[in-house]
């Protein structure tokens, strides 16, 4: 866990991606995070998962959208419409574009809202669960009241000790990382 003293959210984003453009061993450490999450999803009665479609410097969600998909899961991704999520079903022969910031975008037509369990990306975390992400608020607003279990999948180097929050940021349920 990285100590720190960060009250500003841009000063503390900008460690957190300097943190994620180091990290060794990125292919051994995502495959870890990803066993986490399907045995967290295998031992619950999750059938509706709702998964961030990784971009950048994030832990990849390619594997464990895989293994969702060989749990026979309905998985849905995100679309951004109208300064929204809106998440879409997907499935291996699911047509993607890149859509909002150039993310990779489901071209899917059903939608869904409600989901047992969410995983949420982060730039960085704090041992309270507490999330920083890139800023925009959509996962914030899109997860405003929701029942559903909230996970962050991160490399430990995103773990710092403080993350500073403001009332609209949602805290996660947990966070998943290696």
């Amino acid at each position: 866990m990285k100590s720190n003293t960060f009250t500003d959210k841009s000063a503390l984003r900008a460690e957190a991606k300097k943190a994620l453009s180091d990290i060794k061993n990125r292919k051994e450490k995502e495959r870890a995070v990803t066993e986490k999450a399907l045995n967290f999803i295998q031992s619950g009665n999750y059938t509706k998962i709702a998964v961030y479609m990784s971009f950048g410097t994030e832990l990849s969600t390619g594997l464990l959208i895989d293994g969702l998909f060989g749990l026979n899961k309905k998985v849905y991704a995100p679309t951004v419409e109208n300064d929204s999520l809106v998440f879409r079903l997907i499935n291996p022969l699911t047509v993607y574009k890149k859509g909002a910031f150039g993310i990779s975008e489901p071209q899917s037509e059903e939608t869904e809202t409600e989901f047992d369990v969410i995983f949420v990306p982060l730039v960085a975390f704090d041992g309270n669960n507490r999330r920083l992400g890139r800023g925009k608020g959509f996962y914030d607003r899109f997860l405003q009241g929701k029942t559903c279990k909230k996970i962050g999948l991160a490399f430990v180097e995103q773990k710092f000790l403080f993350v500073p929050t403001e009332e609209t940021d949602v805290v996660l349920d947990d966070v998943f990382c290696s």
